[in-house]
């Protein structure tokens, strides 16, 4: 083991083991380098105090960034290099239990909640039908050069929608996921955020969803097409990926598959030609997806199974909102039925 002397020290050798996908690997890379380090990453591991620790983060997020809403997510990632570091013997109990008091400073608390409480962005039934005739129009625009593309967006949006994906889990399926004989698509696999590459899914889980049979048949005209689209073009493979980036291929990339960007830049420019709402990028329509399911049915765990979360409760967090209104349905359906035995007496 390499000398670990100061908490940057620690952090960077704790990357070494931290078995995560890219985007979140990056992302933490990201948190650390702008928040984490100014506040504990020069400090001695042997000379760390609970009260140097919270001196440090009182200060340094009233002084440099008291409304970014990520403040317990730094945290919780604190304590989770400490107590790493703790199963590899690298620090003592003592030090490990020292930074588990750690907390927000009150004003900020009071700042944080306030704005990472904001619900979810979706979009009701009634906007739903709107965007299924906004993306077939966009696929079918006559005269479009570049129709390959408008058509592949259009499948990306309706299955997004239909499977409740992230949004770069969606663009990273291969034809093989698809089970065409038992209307199954295996979800495994995501293109990072940079678009530079793809890795597992964002909690490192497979899952498997049904689909319906009019998506089925029309990702099987869909592969016709696509397959058409090579053959054009005198590419002498087969597609590998169900939304396959053609410009990428002729160019000579190694990357045949979209990144992020170039969706949520489409549906933006859809959106503002349209005047229709966009509620900031893609995850909106896993976010739909959801608060239909919810709304059909109400099950919390076939819905965390379904969205790929890490477990039930990340789910109801994410959906409290709605669940008020469940539970003041399934009340009224109850007050009914009372009042139903009620009169037969």
């Amino acid at each position: 083991m390499e000398n670990i002397n100061t908490f940057d020290d620690l952090f960077w050798y704790y990357l070494e083991f931290y078995n995560v996908s890219e985007s979140t690997r990056k992302d933490l890379i990201s948190r650390y380098k702008n928040h984490i380090k100014g506040i504990v990453g020069k400090y001695r591991l042997d000379k760390l105090t609970f009260a140097l620790l919270q001196s440090e983060l009182d200060i340094y997020i009233r002084e440099t960034a008291p409304y970014y809403k990520g403040w317990t997510r730094i945290i919780q990632n604190i304590k989770e290099i400490f107590t790493w570091a703790y199963t590899r013997r690298i620090i003592s109990k003592t030090t490990k239990d020292l930074i588990f008091d750690m907390h927000l400073p009150r004003k900020v608390e009071y700042i944080g909640s306030k704005r990472e409480v904001e619900p979810v962005r979706f979009y009701d039934e009634f906007q739903l039908k709107t965007i299924m005739s906004l993306i077939s129009d966009y696929s079918m625009a006559t005269g479009a050069r570049d129709g390959y593309q408008r058509m592949t967006f259009s499948i990306y949006i309706e299955l997004m929608i239909l499977l409740g994906t992230r949004p770069s889990e969606a663009l990273a399926i291969h034809w093989t996921d698809v089970d065409f004989e038992s209307n199954i698509i295996t979800i495994s696999k995501t293109v990072s955020n940079d678009g530079a590459s793809i890795g597992p899914t964002k909690t490192r889980t497979t899952r498997k969803i049904s689909l319906n049979q009019t998506m089925i048949n029309k990702l099987k005209t869909f592969k016709e097409y696509q397959q058409s689209a090579f053959n054009e073009f005198e590419i002498d493979t087969d597609p590998i990926f169900i939304f396959t980036n053609l410009k990428n291929i002729l160019q000579g990339s190694d990357k045949p598959w979209y990144k992020y960007k170039n969706m949520k830049d489409t549906w933006f420019r859809i959106c503002h030609k349209s005047n229709f709402p966009y509620l900031n990028g893609l995850h909106c329509f896993r976010h739909t997806h959801a608060t239909l399911q919810l709304k059909n049915h109400g099950d919390y765990h076939f819905i965390a199974q379904r969205l790929g979360h890490k477990n039930v409760s990340e789910t109801i967090d994410t959906y409290a909102h709605l669940m008020e209104t469940k539970r003041l349905e399934l009340d009224l359906v109850f007050d009914q039925y009372i009042n139903n035995l009620s009169n037969q007496l």
